[in-house]
């Protein structure tokens, strides 16, 4: 990390479809090389950076990770931040026995989703995009291991926990 922000200007060559095509199929008339090792395909952002910035969001969720963010001089939104965590891959543990399963904010009073926590390890095991009853029970379905279910209070939870997991 520096002082200052670097940007980076990346000269793409774009190559044109000849009329001895081997592929008629093919409607693409131009291609483009793609900078695959430093970029996703049509990326915006380092691989690098992303990674940093999705790290930062799970240590410090989306507001608090935005403002961090800035003065480490890699700027982002609490919303890209959050969307950087999400899209993050989920760890492999072991089957959970003991779940917490509770509503986050993925936009504070408009956009609910559903957390799922290992209440053996303190760990995070998924995210759900929604709180409805069929995925979360469809999660629970999925992990028939589950015992114990905490829930918050919330009635669709509570419909959950005896559809999704009748054993816990």
């Amino acid at each position: 990390m520096s002082a200052s922000q670097t940007r980076l200007c990346i000269e793409v060559r774009r190559f044109f479809r000849s009329a001895n095509c081997l592929n008629p199929a093919c409607r693409r008339r131009t291609f483009a090389e793609a900078p695959m090792t430093l970029l996703a395909p049509r990326a915006r952002r380092t691989r690098r950076l992303g990674e940093a910035q999705a790290r930062v969001g799970l240590a410090c969720g989306g507001a608090g990770g935005a403002r961090l963010l800035t003065h480490l001089h890699m700027p982002a939104s609490r919303a890209t931040v959050l969307r950087l965590v999400t899209r993050m891959p989920m760890p492999d543990a072991p089957a959970p026995i003991r779940v917490g399963i509770d509503n986050w904010a993925i936009r504070k009073g408009r956009r609910y989703g559903t957390i799922v926590v290992d209440l053996d390890r303190h760990r995070v095991i998924d995210l759900l995009p929604d709180r409805t009853a069929p995925t979360v029970a469809g999660w629970l379905e999925r992990h028939p291991g589950v015992e114990l279910v905490a829930r918050d209070r919330l009635t669709e939870y509570a419909r959950v926990a005896s559809l999704g997991a009748p054993q816990a």
